[in-house]
């Protein structure tokens, strides 16, 4: 690196001595090399003809990559934004003090509000993750709108988050610190330390605000903050933010690996998905703890359920008990989400509907409920052969009461037939009168020969149960 210092003679002369100069000298060049680093860093994301949204707090971190950007000559549109969370009495000092930073460098500005503490009280959480959820709710509005947006973590961001997750118990997703790019949320500033982004702020005479929240050691990552980390630094140096840094990219790595494997033991488990339960193979998805984890955490966000205190001693504690469970046994897991284990099978599912009563008029087709595919009713076509004695035909879950004849109840034969308890409840049954004569599941119920015949054709995600069960006649189609 080659660069030209030209310092004012006024100003020269009142320089103390050569050391002071020096001093001057390897700012001006740490200024320099602070710009000429972003450049490198704003340039990967590839913001070429898009608009890049700054979040700015008022922060030394968001003031200085406001800064950056602006100097930063990129060939992307400036814009920033700010976010008025309505926590403390000076959120309104905070968005003024943005506002004139934004006038001053010429950078159009968007001011959201948002009722922060009204929100905690209704979901249940802290300030805090309220005004986090919030804040990238309103980010996620923007890059739907085609921009990017970009927040100031730093690389000690990176580490407090390491130390904090780690000092609450986490696996490794929440040790793998803070992504680089994610839903089109940028961070360029990863790469460099607070310490020195405020040294460049210093230099260049850019004041910021601080947050008095981020002082208060009430919080626990304040306290990791400005009590942890400055005893690791006394203990084991300033490289030890580095260290750390790098170790949480190796569990991001590690990270998505594991989400890798996830996504290939869910493709290679599953067995149906029904729009409140999900059907897998038992030995697949309980072979380990950790996939039978992840299984459940994805089900949970396909389902929109949250999962609350979901540790490790939680995910082995429910994997031990599935793989020990009599079949039929069902175990609540978090926020709605339950499992039902089921001996070859683990069903994972929310909510057990019973569906309404179906009339059939022939000929007949109609979507079950639920997702559970699609099935046709005729005298003569394509399907299966069932045995039918001209009586009115319905579709409705097994009841209680319901007989095949008078020494078989229904639902002890479905269970018989290795029907989770589940399915029992909820698949519909072909009736003729009070008289059931098909399942989706088994196929002919009572395949005796009557006076008529139907044809009956399932299709759906029930088959892969039905050939896993080894009952192939339910979905097999075959032609009069």
């Amino acid at each position: 690196m080659c660069a030209l210092l030209i310092y004012p003679p006024d100003r020269a002369k009142k320089l103390p001595c050569q050391r002071g100069f020096v001093r001057i000298l390897l700012s001006m060049a740490e200024e320099f090399d602070i710009v000429e680093r972003f450049r490198g860093s704003i340039a990967a994301f590839g913001l070429e003809g898009k608009t890049l949204r700054v979040a700015v707090s008022g922060g030394a971190d968001s003031v200085a990559l406001l800064e950056l950007c602006s100097a930063a000559e990129g060939d992307f549109v400036l814009r920033a934004l700010h976010v008025i969370h309505g926590i403390r009495p000076e959120c309104e000092a905070e968005a003024e003090f943005v506002r004139s930073l934004c006038d001053e460098i010429a950078v159009p500005l968007d001011v959201v509000s948002v009722d922060v503490p009204s929100h905690a009280e209704i979901v249940g959480i802290g300030l805090e993750e309220a005004g986090r959820k919030l804040r990238y709710r309103i980010f996620a509005d923007f890059v739907e709108r085609g921009e990017a947006v970009a927040t100031a973590h730093t690389a000690d961001d990176v580490v407090e988050t390491l130390l904090f997750n780690l000092t609450r118990g986490t696996g490794p997703r929440g040790l793998a610190g803070i992504p680089k790019e994610r839903d089109g949320i940028i961070r360029p500033l990863l790469d460099f330390h607070r310490r020195e982004i405020e040294r460049w702020l210093r230099s260049i005479g850019r004041e910021w605000r601080e947050d008095e929240s981020n002082i208060d050691l009430r919080f626990s990552r304040n306290r990791v903050r400005w009590m942890l980390l400055p005893e690791l630094r006394r203990v084991f140096g300033d490289s030890v933010i580095d260290r750390l840094r790098r170790e949480a990219e190796v569990f991001s790595m590690c990270s998505k690996f594991l989400e890798t494997s996830a996504e290939k033991l869910w493709d290679t488990a599953i067995l149906a998905k029904l729009d409140s339960a999900t059907i897998f193979e038992s030995s697949a998805v309980l072979e380990t703890a950790w996939g039978f984890g992840e299984i459940l955490r994805k089900c949970a966000i396909e389902f929109e359920k949250p999962l609350k205190d979901f540790d490790f001693e939680t995910v082995n504690r429910l994997h031990q008990s599935c793989r020990t469970a009599r079949r039929g046994r069902r175990f609540p897991v978090s926020g709605g989400l339950h499992i039902e284990a089921d001996g070859e099978l683990v069903i994972i599912f929310t909510e057990i509907d019973i569906p309404r009563e179906i009339p059939v008029k022939l000929p007949f087709v109609c979507e079950l409920p639920k997702g559970m595919g699609r099935i046709g009713i005729a005298e003569t076509g394509d399907g299966i052969a069932i045995p039918f004695d001209g009586a009115p035909l319905s579709l409705r879950p097994a009841c209680a009461g319901d007989r095949i004849d008078t020494e078989r109840k229904l639902r002890r034969f479905l269970a018989r037939k290795q029907v989770p308890r589940i399915l029992r409840d909820a698949v519909p049954v072909l009736f003729s009168g009070d008289r059931p004569i098909y399942s989706p599941l088994i196929g002919a119920i009572c395949p005796e020969p009557a006076i008529f015949e139907l044809r009956v054709r399932y299709d759906g995600p029930l088959e892969n149960i039905l050939n896993r069960k080894g009952t192939p006649c339910a979905n097999t189609k075959s032609k009069s």
